[in-house]
């Protein structure tokens, strides 16, 4: 991913949502991530509060640790039901719905927000049916940068 000019971030160790809890577990969820992202070579002052769950504590830990705070003005609900549900399906989940709302939401200078992991559920086989839908309108719409050449050119 690095080799082709993606850009890769801290997402905490655990994916708990930070909103209600103490420094020093934010701290530790963060360093945590940290140590296993630096085991294969990747560094990052990026940094997404899962499930945009944050609180002014989590923002304090942020800047100690250096770690710019990144949010998402798209989020494509991939995650929604029926997608959680989709392992007790015999057909493939529906893409309309995060299709659509990717392409009529986006905007210039957007950040969008996806997953290929699904908790519950595990690799969220529909995410690639989904990029093939809306990479190729969105290449034609807008240039698409990393995180850091959008916000700290």
């Amino acid at each position: 991913m690095l080799k082709e000019g993606h850009e890769i971030g801290n997402h905490t160790y655990s994916h708990k949502r930070l909103g209600f809890k103490f420094g020093k577990f934010i701290e530790d969820e963060i360093r945590k991530c940290d140590e296993v992202l630096k085991k294969v070579g990747i560094e990052t002052n990026l940094f997404r509060f899962p499930g945009f769950s944050f609180n002014l504590i989590c923002l304090r830990v942020c800047r100690n640790l250096r770690k710019k705070a990144i949010f998402s003005d798209m989020i494509s609900n991939d995650w929604k039901d029926p997608w959680k549900e989709r392992s007790h399906r015999d057909k493939p989940a529906d893409i309309e719905a995060p299709v659509r709302k990717t392409l009529t939401k986006t905007r210039n200078g957007s950040i969008l927000n996806f997953h290929d992991y699904l908790e519950g559920v595990g690799r969220h086989e529909e995410i690639v049916l989904i990029m093939e839908r809306v990479l190729p309108e969105l290449t034609k719409r807008f240039k698409c940068v990393t995180v850091s050449e959008l916000l700290f050119p």
